[in-house]
């Protein structure tokens, strides 16, 4: 039943993603604004600038594809805890999305201003939309999963009225979901990272952090170790990793690519 669900979900959202992008694609069509209209005739690609989208999209796309590795050694030792604790993780997870996705949005929205503000040369807006998405992200995800957390007793039973189920939705929520907004740094300065043209590093740490780490996280702590709570912990423990080695990458970066182009341009 649990595999029936989440193939349903699956074909739930490659069924809305495709209904969002066509209403998408109706809108520039339609649109009477010249600068934004897409007209099917005149598309065509350019060389330069599918090589650069590439350069760009590829790692995030890979990094977001490799992720799926380490969730199903992840979930095959959850699945060793018996149905209850699957059941209550899966539940739990309801949540933890919601608070991942607010993550998501301040990335997308570092991404998209820094790459602004990065070709006006306006840099000191790079640094503050960084610093306003971080900040904005610990926030508001922090606040969402506080909320989660102290009424967890009730929002779990949205979903089950299990008391064993809903004690090892309570431990994921603890342990996970209450430490989302950890989930920001290498989300956003990621982000940030890409708006400034450089993609493969931070995807490269990402996996390492999040993919790599964690398997090897379940081959000798969690082995040593085997109890679900040890088990989940290697979440923010990895993103502990992950968040310092990008945020380090990012300033580096930031500082050597910003005195690059001051000098091209005499700013």
């Amino acid at each position: 039943d649990l595999h029936k669900a989440i193939r349903r979900q699956r074909q739930m959202c490659i069924r809305d993603s495709g209904i969002s992008a066509g209403l998408v694609m109706m809108f520039l069509i339609r649109n009477e604004d010249e600068s934004i209209r897409v007209n099917p005739k005149k598309l065509s690609f350019k060389k330069e600038h599918l090589i650069m989208i590439l350069k760009i999209g590829a790692p995030a796309g890979i990094q977001g594809m490799v992720f799926s590795i380490s969730n199903v050694f992840i979930q095959t030792a959850i699945n060793g805890f018996g149905s209850q604790a699957v059941a209550g993780s899966s539940a739990e997870l309801n949540f933890e999305y919601i608070t991942y996705y607010i993550v998501c949005a301040f990335s997308q929205a570092a991404v998209t201003f820094t790459s602004q503000n990065y070709g006006a040369l306006q840099f000191d807006r790079c640094k503050k939309v960084f610093r306003l998405c971080m900040l904005f992200s610990c926030i508001f995800t922090g606040c969402v999963s506080v909320i989660f957390m102290l009424g967890s007793g009730f929002f779990i039973t949205f979903f089950t009225t299990d008391p064993t189920v809903i004690k090892y939705a309570i431990i994921r929520m603890a342990i996970v979901m209450l430490l989302e907004l950890m989930t920001g740094s290498y989300e956003i300065s990621g982000g940030a990272l890409r708006g400034i043209g450089h993609s493969l590093l931070p995807a490269i740490l990402t996996i390492f952090g999040s993919v790599v780490f964690r398997i090897i996280w379940l081959f000798t702590v969690f082995k040593a170790f085997h109890t679900y709570d040890m088990l989940l912990m290697v979440y923010p423990v990895s993103w502990l990793i992950t968040g310092t080695s990008v945020l380090i990458a990012y300033f580096i970066i930031r500082k050597r690519e910003f005195k690059k182009v001051s000098a091209a341009f005499e700013i």
